[in-house]
């Protein structure tokens, strides 16, 4: 197919798939379709649902349940501790497996797991992610420039928390997604959070 400047087209088939990417980018960032302050609403939702999971005690049904899969179950529900929707309730139902289980093997293989798909998303969505944390980033220093010594920090927690990825991209002042480099950082975001979340339960 060629278009009226001369330059070739994708066929049929590559229209598809990138009108799918495209959809699946929309899909996972809400980047196509929502502001970040839009999707801060949405993560506020959903926190509000895993309190009201936990409030009615269907998180230890739940994790009950996914704890005699054994560290499968940890791994499985470790998948969902990724996205902003689903992290709020995957988090109570981690922090609960902790409780019944070795809770630093149960926090690790969830961290893993979560590192896993985490790391697979960024490489997918690498350009709209870089996109997104530059212009972040632009916008925060604006209006936080003061506060810059500590991005690293309040960044690295974002990668442990429901809160956009990019985010902690732009605060972590990443330029460029290195799969190595994310895989480690969000492993061990997600982990610490994990046992400092378990920690403050135990303490309470």
């Amino acid at each position: 197919m060629e278009a009226e400047d001369g330059k070739d087209l994708p066929g049929s088939d590559g229209v598809v798939a990138y009108l799918y990417f495209s959809d699946f980018n929309s899909f996972v960032l809400f980047s196509g379709k929502f502001p970040i302050n839009t999707r801060f609403i949405f993560v506020g939702i959903a926190i509000i649902i895993a309190i009201v999971i936990h409030l009615l005690g269907w998180d230890i049904i739940l994790a009950k349940d996914i704890h005699s899969y054994g560290i499968f179950g940890s791994f499985l529900v470790g998948a969902f501790y990724t996205f902003g929707l689903t992290t709020p309730t995957a988090m109570v139902l981690i922090v609960e497996i902790m409780r019944m289980n070795n809770f630093l093997l149960t926090a690790a293989t969830a961290a893993f797991s979560a590192a896993i798909v985490d790391t697979a998303l960024f490489m997918l969505l690498r350009g709209p992610l870089e996109k997104n944390a530059g212009t972040l980033l632009t916008g925060i220093n604006n209006k936080f420039g003061k506060f810059r010594p500590a991005y690293p920090i309040v960044g690295f927690f974002i990668f442990g928390l429901p809160l956009p990825d990019e985010l902690g991209i732009a605060l972590m002042e990443i330029t460029s997604i290195n799969p190595r480099s994310i895989f480690i950082l969000v492993f061990f975001a997600k982990l610490i959070t994990l046992i400092l979340a378990y920690g403050a339960i135990v303490i309470i």
